[in-house]
C-alpha cells in the first residue's frame, strides 16, 4: 500500500517534501528505503526478491485474490500485479534516491516480466509464474486474468503491439458492470484449490491428453466468486477425483531444485 500511494501522490501534486516528515525517528523516505531493502533480502513472511531476475516472490495466499479464508487458488510464485507494483516502487525510488541503482533494478524487472510472463501464442501475459523457487524455473500459468492490466496502467510495459494484443484479449473478461477475475477458457496449467497446505479440490480443466472429466453434482460444488460464463460455474473435483490426464502431461510444480 505504501508504494501504491507514495508515487501516485508525488506525481499528482508534484511535491516530495512530505517524504521528510518524521515517523518516530525516521523520515518517510527512509522508511520506504528500509522497506525496499528488507524486501530485497527477504522478509520474515517469505517475500523476497529473486536475485537473477529482480522479480518478487510471493508465498501462497499473499495476494488479493488467493485468500485462505475461504480457500482459493494459491498463486505462490511470482504474481504479475506484484511485479507491476514492485517496478512502480523501484522507479519511484530512483526519483527520490537517485544514483543508488534503483532505475537499473526497475529495468531488470521490466525485462524479466516481458521475457518470462509474455505468452506469444495466446496474446497476453501470464497471471503468475507458479513455483516456490527461482523465477526462471517457475511455471507460467495460462489463466487469463485482469491483474496483468496493471502492467499498462502503471507504465511497466510501453504502448505497442503487446499492449494492444493484451487489451484486446482481456475484452472477453468484461461483463455488465465489471470485469471477471478469470476467463472461461481451457487451461493447460492446473489451478488446485488449497487450504492450509492441503488440496481440497481441483478444478476440472481440459488439458492435452485429457480423455474424461468428472462432473460433481451441483449440491456438492463449492461456492465460488469466479463465474466463467453467463449462468455457469466451474466444475470441481473433490480429493481423490481427478481429470484423466495422459502420463505425458502430468501437472508439474517446479521448486528450487533443478
Amino acid at each position: 500500500m505504501v508504494f501504491g500511494l507514495l508515487p501516485g501522490y508525488a506525481r499528482k501534486t508534484g511535491d516530495t517534501g512530505f517524504l521528510a516528515q518524521d515517523l518516530d525517528g525516521r523520515t518517510l523516505k527512509q522508511v520506504a528505503l528500509d522497506m525496499t531493502r528488507s524486501i530485497e533480502t527477504g522478509t520474515p513472511t517469505g517475500v523476497k526478491m529473486d536475485q537473477e531476475t529482480g522479480l518478487l516472490f510471493s508465498p501462497s495466499h499473499f495476494t488479493w485474490m488467493d485468500t485462505n479464508f475461504p480457500a482459493g487458488s494459491p498463486r505462490q510464485g511470482y504474481p504479475v500485479e506484484i511485479q507491476a507494483l514492485w517496478h512502480n516502487a523501484l522507479t519511484f525510488l530512483e526519483i527520490i534516491d537517485p544514483g543508488s541503482g534503483w532505475g537499473r533494478k526497475a529495468d531488470q524487472v521490466r525485462l524479466s516480466i516481458e521475457s518470462l510472463f509474455w505468452n506469444e501464442a495466446q496474446g497476453y501475459f501470464s497471471d503468475c509464474l507458479q513455483g516456490d523457487g527461482p523465477a526462471r524455473k517457475a511455471l507460467p500459468d495460462d489463466a487469463l486474468r485482469p491483474n496483468q492490466l496493471l502492467l499498462f496502467t502503471l507504465g511497466v510495459m510501453p504502448p505497442g503491439e503487446k499492449a494492444r494484443k493484451t487489451v484486446e484479449t482481456c475484452l472477453e473478461l468484461l461483463v455488465p458492470g465489471g470485469i471477471r477475475s478469470l476467463a472461461d477458457r481451457e487451461l493447460a496449467v492446473p489451478l488446485p484449490v488449497v487450504h492450509d497446505k492441503k488440496c481440497s479440490m481441483i478444478p476440472i480443466i481440459r488439458m492435452p491428453g485429457c480423455t474424461r472429466a468428472m462432473r460433481i453434482p451441483k449440491e456438492n460444488r463449492p461456492i465460488t466468486t469466479a463465474r466463467p460464463g453467463p449462468g455457469r460455474f466451474p466444475y470441481f473435483a473433490k480429493p481423490g477425483q481427478r481429470c484423466m490426464v495422459s502420463p505425458a502431461t502430468p501437472p508439474a510444480w517446479p521448486g528450487w531444485a533443478a
